[in-house]
């Protein structure tokens, strides 16, 4: 089983309110992973690495923080649908 489940997301089994609220919810998940990026950094003291792990935690950081763009440029029009209907 994956994190993402495409029924989710899926218009013929979910309503628009519904998919609103699961790109809300997805959102805040990938808002902590881009926090919980950065706790490796932490591990630079043991390693003397503090670079290697600030870039590749900043990286993954950036690689999450694309799919919280993603979920609120879309969330308006998923809201815009749900007033229409």
């Amino acid at each position: 089983m994956s994190i993402f489940e495409q029924d989710y997301f899926n218009l013929r089994k979910r309503s628009f309110d519904q998919i609103a609220q699961t790109m809300c919810q997805a959102e805040v998940v990938h808002e902590v992973i881009v926090l919980l990026c950065f706790i490796p950094v932490l591990f630079s003291i043991w390693f003397n690495a503090f670079w290697v792990f600030m870039i590749t935690s900043f990286l993954a950081a950036c690689f999450d923080l694309a799919f919280v763009i993603m979920q609120r440029s879309n969330r308006p029009r998923v809201i815009k649908l749900i007033r229409k209907h």
